[in-house]
């Protein structure tokens, strides 16, 4: 909570490109194994490191896991029929609607 009793978000305690985030993503790939580590980008891996408040050991655990969901949901596998309705013009990306929506 701050200072007028409403509760918020408390600052991040290390600066997202920094030299101390290189560190704590290297302990935390010391942690997984290369099976691992080379199925998921750095992106991922920065994600669950955040995620988790740059604890190392809990951004390993979750990492097993968010591999497992995106599988699940298949989610960066494409789709088939969305490539087709793009390539025909059937769908298009317009950019964002005028209420910022």
């Amino acid at each position: 909570f701050d200072e007028d009793g409403v509760m918020g978000q408390e600052a991040p305690k290390v600066e997202a490109g920094s030299e101390e985030e290189a560190a704590l993503l290297r302990e935390m790939q010391a942690l997984i194994s290369d099976d691992l580590r080379s199925t998921v980008d750095a992106v991922e891996q920065l994600m669950c490191l955040r995620g988790r408040k740059y604890d190392a050991a809990r951004a390993a655990e979750l990492l097993p896991r968010l591999v497992q969901l995106k599988q699940e949901l298949k989610i960066g596998e494409g789709s088939t029929q969305l490539t087709e309705d793009i390539a025909t013009g059937k769908v298009m990306l317009l950019g964002k609607a005028s209420t910022g929506r």
